[in-house]
């Protein structure tokens, strides 16, 4: 009967270890093309697959937690995976573990691809969260030039094409360009400058970091590619600087480093596919015909769109600043002309940082028509001065939010015991303070958040009053502080323990934009985060479907470390930005039940020891954050500005 016992044991024992390591490896990553030898520890691996396809792959010492990856393509930040603990990760005979993942037909010959990771380690109970310093971003693949990222010197033949010190334009198609620039040697830093139709519309800093391939020969190139922003017949053109290292100081020669390119008409080349510009007619050709539009872009900048009946030879614009003309556009035809496809022409011109709140901007236009062979000038009288747009009003220049009835009701047991409205001309101090700055905001945001009225201010459509949150691009480049938005919050004026806490809200869209409506505990101040508790009452992470069309609820407190757990809700067609919508909790000594119109989507119980952050004084919070860990940050797809709308924000108690 012992012996019997030993040998069931020996076989369950066997089993157990079986089921162990089973665990250990999902049965969809047993193998890797690459051997164990081609993998650093702590560094992450691209192996180009072809077909626009690419692996990154990640051997670390030990498991971890969690594991996530970010992937930027020709300098940009474009995509996110969270966890590849979850969907990648595979243990090895040695003891390490390597993270695998495989993003499938995203790229094109000649992208520029890194990667950097990092992770969440469980020790003691607790889990640790490095940071994005957990690794630098990977040495870097050309696409379709070698077969993994350990090597870019396979490109060298093609990459040290170009004249040295010019910049070289490829027209690739679907909106699509390539700048490269060959230098006869290598540069602290390569700055690119890119026009569009006569304006200045893009930088690139730095692309030392993003885009430089040593060509083997002691040259070097710089590479950076623009997808989806230009139309057939756009003008294209570029220069670049750069800095130098000297005797141990950085010489900084100025944008003369080199003229502007050579032009390219984009779609006239045989590289380019055949596209068409009437996609954009719908919005290209908005605007009464022979009318003058102003819209205001905050951060002193303004766009002056003019929209005619034909294709003029010319056509000049005048701009008068506070009764005085100050500024004149000599030739919109050159340089902002888009034919909307539908016989009716659209010149459009922007000026940037030259107007304070409170200016009086309007503008005239006049043309040069072609009849019998000759050009006939109008003359000063093409058009009347344009209506005055105020600067910094938030009224002319913010679009119309969707005028729906609002049909939602507190329900029957709930007493409003608190309302902002916004039906005052200006921001109600009693019950809300901005926050400022761009730190990062614990999450690697980009923008600033600041307190003007570019940013934050109430508007007033059809007698009804709201909050609007705008953000803004200055267009210099995805990075920390090009971006300004608004953080409001009613810490210190406003709070409440339990009750249904709602707001009806049409939130902005697109790749990198997270707006919220949230709580967090009145005591942060004292006790810190995560330890005073929060409540993200809606939250969207904008970026296409599955994100602009869904809303997540979520809670966080300390257990031991940073806890959260949270729920969401999809529309079944459309964007959350196509309309409004009303978000609310229902906050109890019990739970938290979070709805979407009227319907609950998630709850969680909050009667557990380890959750006593909820069963205290919390205050509200609306701002919308521009890039971050979650959502990623903008790309070219990302318009600017984006809106917010809030028509009210309620609290209401239990009877």
């Amino acid at each position: 009967m012992a012996r019997s016992k030993n040998v069931f044991f020996l076989i369950l024992s066997v089993f157990l270890i079986f089921i162990s390591c089973s665990n250990e490896i999902p049965l969809e990553s047993t193998k890797l093309s690459l051997s164990l030898a081609d993998l650093t520890i702590g560094e992450v691996t691209i192996e180009d697959l072809g077909s626009g396809s690419a692996r990154f792959s990640i051997r670390l010492s030990e498991k971890q937690k969690q594991v996530h990856l970010f992937c930027k393509n020709n300098g940009f930040q474009d995509y996110v995976v969270i966890d590849l603990q979850k969907t990648g990760a595979i243990r090895n005979s040695d003891g390490t573990y390597t993270y695998t993942h495989t993003r499938e037909g995203a790229y094109v010959d000649g992208d520029d691809i890194v990667a950097r990771f990092y992770t969440y380690t469980q020790k003691g109970g607790q889990v640790f969260y490095p940071g994005p310093t957990d690794a630098t971003w990977s040495s870097v693949l050309v696409y379709g030039s070698t077969s993994s990222s350990s090597s870019s010197t396979a490109s060298s033949s093609s990459q040290g094409a170009g004249t040295i010190g010019e910049v070289t334009i490829e027209d690739l198609g679907s909106g699509s360009a390539k700048f490269s620039i060959r230098l006869s040697e290598e540069k602290v830093q390569v700055h690119l400058f890119c026009k569009k139709n006569g304006l200045q519309d893009y930088v690139i800093i730095d692309l030392q970091n993003s885009g430089e391939v040593n060509n083997g020969d002691g040259t070097f190139t710089y590479t950076h590619t623009r997808v989806g922003v230009y139309q057939a017949g756009d003008n294209i053109a570029a220069r670049y600087y750069t800095y130098t290292p000297a005797s141990g100081q950085v010489f900084y020669p100025g944008p003369t480093d080199v003229t502007w390119s050579a032009a390219l008409i984009y779609g006239s080349t045989s590289s380019s596919s055949s596209s068409s510009s009437t996609a954009s007619s719908s919005s290209q050709g908005a605007g009464t015909i022979g009318e003058i539009i102003i819209e205001d872009l905050g951060s002193g900048s303004a766009k002056f769109s003019l929209r005619l009946s034909e294709q003029k030879v010319q056509v000049h614009l005048f701009c008068k600043k506070n009764g005085l003309q100050d500024h004149v556009v000599i030739d919109l035809q050159n340089s902002g002309e888009v034919n909307n496809g539908d016989g009716t022409y659209t010149y459009t011109h922007t000026r940037v940082g030259v107007y304070q709140v409170g200016d009086n901007i309007a503008a005239r236009y006049y043309t040069y028509t072609p009849a019998s062979g000759q050009v006939f000038y109008p003359g000063p009288t093409d058009s009347t001065w344009s209506a005055v747009l105020v600067y910094g009003d938030g009224s002319s220049s913010t679009p119309a939010p969707s005028n729906s009835a609002d049909t939602w009701s507190a329900g029957s047991g709930w007493t409003l015991t608190w309302a902002d409205e916004f039906s005052s001309p200006t921001i109600n101090t009693a019950n809300w303070t901005h926050e400022t700055g761009d730190w990062g905001w614990g999450n690697n945001e980009y923008q600033n958040y600041t307190t003007s009225l570019d940013n934050s201010f109430i508007n007033e459509w059809d007698g009804n009053g709201m909050l609007v949150i705008k953000a803004i691009y200055n267009g210099e480049g995805v990075a920390v502080g090009n971006y300004t938005s608004a953080r409001l919050k009613t810490q210190g004026k406003q709070y409440w323990q339990y009750g249904k806490v709602a707001a009806r809200i049409q939130l902005p869209y697109g790749q990198g934009i997270w707006p919220a409506f949230w709580m967090l505990g009145e005591n942060i101040g004292s006790v810190g985060w995560p330890k005073c508790g929060e409540i993200d009452i809606m939250e969207m992470v904008g970026g296409g479907a599955g994100k602009d069309d869904t809303s997540h609820g979520v809670v966080h407190w300390d257990n031991g470390g940073w806890t959260y757990e949270g729920g969401y809700s999809t529309l079944p067609s459309g964007i959350l930005a196509d309309d409004f919508h009303v978000f609310e909790i229902e906050w109890d000594s019990t739970q938290v039940v979070w709805k979407r119109d009227g319907v609950t989507f998630f709850s969680k119980n909050i009667t557990s020891a380890d959750m006593s952050e909820f069963h205290a004084n919390f205050f509200i919070l609306l701002n919308m954050a521009v890039g971050g860990n979650w959502p990623g940050y903008p790309d070219a797809t990302t318009v600017f500005p984006q809106y917010m709308y809030i028509d009210w924000v309620r609290v209401y108690s239990k009877n």
